[in-house]
């Protein structure tokens, strides 16, 4: 028989406890504890976080660099903007060459 993955046994784990303000909830048990594995990482989802991390790390240090020309924080501006985009960016190769 298989463990059921994380996914699916999300739904049925919750137990009652009393949480830190003394009302309670519903908290989860350690996937660990329950015999769960993970869920599978398909080569296609490997693929598009590759190149979603490959992405940002570019276009960050292009922006990074070419903003620090004018100031610390200007280059850290356009680094942090330039994370955004190169995910964006990474995402849509992946999707575009159909990984």
């Amino acid at each position: 028989m298989v463990a059921p993955t994380l996914a699916d046994a999300r739904r049925f784990r919750t137990r009652p406890r009393q949480s830190f303000g003394g009302e309670f909830g519903t908290a989860t048990a350690p996937d660990a504890a329950l015999g769960l594995r993970p869920d599978r990482m398909t080569r296609q989802t490997g693929m598009r976080k590759t190149l979603s991390v490959a992405g940002s790390v570019v276009v960050s240090s292009l922006l990074g660099w070419a903003g620090s020309r004018y100031g610390i924080m200007t280059g850290f501006m356009l680094a942090t903007i330039g994370t955004g985009l190169g995910m964006y960016c990474g995402r849509r190769l992946a999707d575009r060459l159909g990984a």
